[in-house]
């Protein structure tokens, strides 16, 4: 039975669509930045979950603000 993650397990995180949402950008750009290593790095929760911190995607729009 596999066991399905929702979001109030981690509060304040974001999936890939959640996270490209949050700071204005399509998921094919997101997955863009990521890629060039322009976007925090996410925390793993097993071989195919990642998620994003809300504070370190807001850390990263403020330095792009700068």
């Amino acid at each position: 039975m596999a066991v399905k993650l929702q979001n109030n397990f981690l509060p304040h995180t974001f999936n890939q669509k959640q996270a490209a949402e949050y700071i204005g950008v399509s998921v094919p750009t997101f997955r863009k930045y990521l890629a060039a290593g322009k976007l925090p790095q996410p925390m793993r929760l097993g071989d195919r979950i990642l998620r994003w911190s809300r504070n370190a995607l807001d850390r990263w729009l403020m330095s792009r603000d700068a």
